[in-house]
């Protein structure tokens, strides 16, 4: 019976030190992010771009054809017949010209389809465009279908009318929308909408390569818009504008879900006490200035630096969100290969 009391009380000291040293080297992690650090380099730059397109004057569907798009798409989708939209999908997969040719009824179908060319036509004549970052993961956005389901019929009628061999229509229609397409991708303030940029830009160029089919050499020569003729610049092919708003929607969504003053209202009172003890060891700024050097860093094309094994002393909650993010090196070759298929288009 002593010898077992003796174990008790010997268990009983060293889970007691075992909870001290716990005690001590948690306090040890808080005085060492006792205090957050000031905006890096990286972090002012990606702010200073985040304001440098922020427009002066208070933005609404009528004067914003962002948020034009997002009013009408909350009111419903203009949508394509199933007909229709199975075989610009088989545009998709095989020779879109032959796709075209084989369906007789198709200028019948563009037809049954003026409203949504005319919403695309009308989203496209906006000069301002200005993607609000969301304040929240929550917040919804555009889809982009009814603008992307309007191109690909203004795209069929850039074709029915080389059929036609009206080389004047074709060449507006193209005109307008690389165009269009073209003045967007400077403007893109998300990753997402800068991809579905430019596959709205690749698209343009397989429509191309099916009108050139119905066309002469010298016809096609001289249909070819404006718009193609000037190199893509490295304003639009660049991530850096979509990489400051991903930045700063990171950061939305950050402060909505970690530091708002209802961020726990819906935690159990488990998760309450593990915030707790955990939102000392997050720092804020020092987030955001990780995040902005490798957005920065991926930007460039490069890989981010892999923080060193004792730097996750300081503010280790924020280190692990960051590492969560996605690398983007890979989009530079999707954005790159839009030139190409420029050059590939006049020649």
């Amino acid at each position: 019976m002593a010898l077992l009391l003796k174990l008790v009380k010997g268990l009983g000291k060293f889970l007691a030190a075992l909870v001290s040293l716990f005690v001590i080297l948690y306090l040890l992690l808080v005085l060492i992010n006792w205090q957050d650090e000031a905006p890096s380099e990286a972090a002012i730059t990606l702010q200073q771009l985040q304001q440098s397109v922020a427009p002066d004057v208070e933005q609404s569907a009528d004067n914003n054809g962002y948020l034009f798009l997002q009013q009408y798409e909350l009111q419903g989708e203009y949508q394509l017949s199933e007909p229709l939209a199975q075989l610009l999908r088989q545009c998709n997969i095989t020779e879109c010209n032959a796709v075209l040719m084989a369906q007789p009824e198709l200028a019948l179908w563009i037809a049954q389809h003026q409203d949504t060319i005319d919403f695309y036509q009308q989203v496209r004549s906006f000069t301002a465009w200005y993607e609000l970052i969301p304040a929240d993961a929550a917040a919804t956005l555009p889809s982009f279908r009814s603008l992307l389901n309007g191109q690909r019929l203004l795209l069929v009628q850039a074709w029915l009318a080389a059929q036609q061999q009206d080389t004047e229509k074709v060449q507006l229609l193209l005109q307008q929308d690389m165009q269009f397409w073209r003045s967007l991708q400077p403007k893109h303030n998300m990753l997402l909408t800068k991809l579905i940029g430019a596959e709205a830009i690749k698209r343009h160029f397989n429509f191309a390569q099916a009108i050139r089919q119905q066309l002469s050499a010298q016809q096609y020569a001289a249909i070819r818009p404006q718009s193609w003729l000037s190199p893509f610049t490295e304003q639009e092919l660049s991530l850096l504008q979509a990489m400051s708003g991903e930045w700063a929607f990171s950061n939305n969504v950050t402060e909505t879900l970690l530091l708002s003053d209802t961020a726990t209202n819906d935690l159990s009172a488990v998760d309450k006490l593990e915030w707790l003890i955990l939102k000392p060891l997050f720092q804020s700024q020092a987030s955001r200035n990780q995040l902005a050097g490798m957005l920065l860093a991926q930007v460039n094309g490069h890989a981010a630096t892999e923080p060193t094994w004792y730097s996750w002393l300081y503010n280790p909650v924020g280190k692990v969100l960051n590492s969560m993010t996605v690398n983007y090196v890979s989009y530079h070759a999707r954005l790159a290969q839009l030139e190409t298929l420029r050059q590939q288009a006049i020649l």
